[in-house]
C-alpha cells in the first residue's frame, strides 16, 4: 500500500514582512487615536476661526482696550436705532511669569480668564498665581574655575611631546600612553 504525502506545512513570512505590517498597522493606530483625541479635547488655546483675536505685549503696564458699542438716538416718532459696531473680540494677554500678573494687579487668574494658561498654574487646581505662590528664583552660576584638565596637551608626535618637556608614558597608568605609538613595545612611550 502506498504512502500517503505529508501535508505541506504552511509558508511562513519573512521576519521584515510582519514588522512591516506591525508598524503599518501602529501607524494607523495611533493616527486614529489621535484624530479622535483632537475632536474630543480640543486645545485650551484653539480659536475659533470666526473669531479674531488682539494679542497684547508682553509687559504688564501695557493694556488694550476694545472698542464700546456706540448708540446714536435719531430724533423721530419712530424708535430709535441702535448703530452697533461688532462684538469685541476677546483680548489675548500673555504674563510671562506670576511677577508679571501680580504687577498688572490680577492675581489671582482663574481658568477661562485672559492671560491665564497652565504653566502658571502649579498645582493644576485652574487656579493661577495664588496668593503664597512664588516664582522659582534661577540657581545662582557657578562661579568657580572648571578644574584643571588631568592629562598633558596632545602632540603629533613623542619628539614634539619631549621637546615640550614632557614624557615618558606608560601603559595602564597614563591616558597619554595610547596617544602615541610604543615601537619596542616595551609599555614606554615618549622615552
Amino acid at each position: 500500500m502506498p504512502m500517503p504525502v505529508p501535508p505541506r506545512p504552511p509558508r511562513k513570512l519573512p521576519v521584515w514582512a510582519g514588522i512591516g505590517i506591525g508598524l503599518g498597522a501602529l501607524t494607523m493606530l495611533l493616527c486614529v487615536c489621535g484624530a479622535v483625541a483632537a475632536v474630543i479635547n480640543p486645545p485650551e488655546d484653539a480659536e475659533d476661526p470666526d473669531k479674531q483675536s488682539v494679542v497684547s505685549t508682553t509687559t504688564p503696564d501695557t493694556q488694550m482696550s476694545a472698542p464700546a458699542a456706540t448708540v446714536e438716538a435719531t430724533p423721530s416718532s419712530t424708535p430709535a436705532k441702535a448703530s452697533t459696531s461688532p462684538a469685541p473680540s476677546p483680548t489675548r494677554v500673555y504674563y510671562a511669569n506670576c511677577d508679571a500678573v501680580r504687577a498688572a494687579g490680577k492675581s489671582p487668574l482663574r481658568k477661562g480668564q485672559a492671560g491665564y494658561r497652565a504653566t502658571l498654574d502649579r498645582d493644576r487646581d485652574g487656579i493661577a498665581c495664588e496668593p503664597g505662590e512664588t516664582t522659582p528664583k534661577p540657581s545662582p552660576k557657578r562661579t568657580t574655575k572648571p578644574p584643571a584638565p588631568t592629562t598633558d596637551p596632545r602632540f603629533d608626535t613623542c619628539a614634539d611631546a619631549k621637546a615640550a618637556g614632557y614624557g615618558p608614558y606608560v601603559r595602564g597608568k597614563d591616558p597619554e600612553y595610547y596617544w602615541y605609538r610604543d615601537q619596542d613595545k616595551d609599555g614606554r612611550v615618549c622615552e
